[in-house]
């Protein structure tokens, strides 16, 4: 526990009061004294989670979706090489001023 002040803090008197724990503590730096009341929380009903009856996948669902992924993946990159064609960026038949003549 720490005091307003920042500093540790030690417990000086403990009393069980009901249901409650009440501690008198001093502030090891400033000394400054002060109360605490310790009460234990109730229990809240857990209920438990639902079991899984199907299982974690299925290897035929699973072995379609990658399939999916790499056929997309291949026709974005077919979709790049026929762009990169078709842009005439790469035709070196004209004066780059960038480019140091030979």
């Amino acid at each position: 526990m720490r005091c307003s002040c920042g500093g540790d803090t030690r417990v000086v008197d403990s009393r069980l009061i009901d249901k409650a724990l009440r501690r008198r503590r001093i502030c090891m730096e400033c000394g400054n004294r002060f109360n605490t009341l310790e009460t234990v929380m109730p229990q809240t009903e857990r209920k438990p989670k639902p079991v899984k009856t199907e299982p974690a996948f299925v290897t035929a669902e699973v072995s379609a979706k990658i399939k999916q992924k790499k056929t997309h993946a291949r026709r974005q990159l077919e979709d790049m090489r026929y762009a990169k064609e078709d842009t005439d960026i790469f035709d070196f038949d004209e004066d780059i001023p960038w480019m140091p003549n030979q």
